[in-house]
C-alpha cells in the first residue's frame, strides 16, 4: 500500500498543472511578446518603407536575429516547465517517418503555393495591367551567402514552428477552437513576412496554411519542421546559384 500510494503521489507531482484560461492568455501574450516583437515590428516597418539595400556586417544581424529566437524559446521552455508539460504538450513523439512526411509535405505544399502563385499573379495583371511588385529580398536585406546565414536557416523553423504553430495552436485550440487556431497562426505567421510583399506574403499564407492544417489533423510538428527547413535551404540555395 504504501509502495502505491507513493507511486501515485509521483504520477501526481509529474503530472501537468491544471491551467485555467487566463493563465493560458497570459502565457501566450508572454511567449508570443518575446518571440514576435522584434520580427513583426521589423516587417511591417520594411513593408511599409521599403529601404535602399542593407549595408554593413550581415552576420551581425544574423547573430541577433538567433539571439532574439534563443530568447523566445528560453521563455517557451519556462511556461511549458512552469506547467510541468514539457515538449510532448506541443507535439507527439517523433518518429523516422516523420521526415519523409516533411519532405511530402515540402513538395505538396509547395505546389499548391506554386498552383495559387500563377492564379494570383494572372488576376493581378488582368485587374492592374502589370505583374505584382517582388521585392529583391535577399539584396534588401544585404544577404551575402555565408555559413552564418545557413546556420540562421536551420535553426529558424525550430524556433518558429515551436512558437508559431505548436505553442500557439494548443493554446488557441483550448481557447477558441481548432478553427480559430488555424486561422490564427497562419495570420501570425505571415505577419513578419510581410516586407516580402504582399503578392509574395499571400503565396506565403498558402504554404503557412498547409503547414496548420496538417499540425491540427496530426498533432505531429516535425514533420512540419522538416518542411520548413527543407524550403529555407531551398531558397538559400537559389541566392546562392544566383550570386554566382
Amino acid at each position: 500500500m504504501i509502495i502505491v500510494q507513493t507511486e501515485l503521489a509521483a504520477d501526481v507531482i509529474r503530472a501537468p498543472a491544471a491551467i485555467s484560461r487566463r493563465e493560458r492568455w497570459i502565457d501566450l501574450l508572454f511567449v508570443l511578446g518575446i518571440a514576435l516583437w522584434q520580427p513583426i515590428f521589423t516587417s511591417t516597418v520594411l513593408a511599409l518603407h521599403m529601404p535602399e539595400p542593407a549595408s554593413g556586417n550581415t552576420n551581425l544581424r544574423v547573430v541577433h536575429g538567433l539571439l532574439f529566437e534563443a530568447a523566445g524559446l528560453a521563455t517557451l521552455a519556462y511556461v511549458l516547465w512552469k506547467r510541468r508539460a514539457g515538449i510532448v504538450a506541443l507535439t507527439r513523439s517523433p518518429k523516422w517517418s516523420d521526415f519523409p512526411i516533411g519532405a511530402a509535405l515540402c513538395i505538396l505544399t509547395l505546389m499548391v503555393s506554386g498552383v495559387a502563385a500563377v492564379m494570383m499573379q494572372y488576376a493581378w495583371l488582368v485587374a492592374s495591367g502589370h505583374p505584382p511588385f517582388r521585392p529583391d529580398v535577399p539584396r534588401m536585406m544585404g544577404m551575402q551567402p555565408s555559413a552564418a546565414w545557413l546556420i540562421y536557416l536551420l535553426v529558424n523553423p525550430w524556433a518558429e514552428e515551436l512558437v508559431v504553430r505548436g505553442f500557439l495552436m494548443t493554446e488557441v485550440t483550448a481557447l477558441a477552437g481548432v478553427g480559430t487556431a488555424v486561422i490564427v497562426s497562419t495570420l501570425v505567421q505571415v505577419s513578419y513576412h510581410l516586407y516580402q510583399g504582399r503578392f509574395n506574403a499571400t503565396g506565403i499564407a498558402v504554404v503557412f496554411l498547409g503547414f496548420s492544417l496538417y499540425y491540427a489533423s496530426t498533432r505531429r510538428l516535425l514533420p512540419v519542421v522538416v518542411a520548413h527547413t527543407l524550403m529555407d535551404l531551398m531558397s538559400f540555395a537559389y541566392f546562392v546559384h544566383q550570386h554566382h
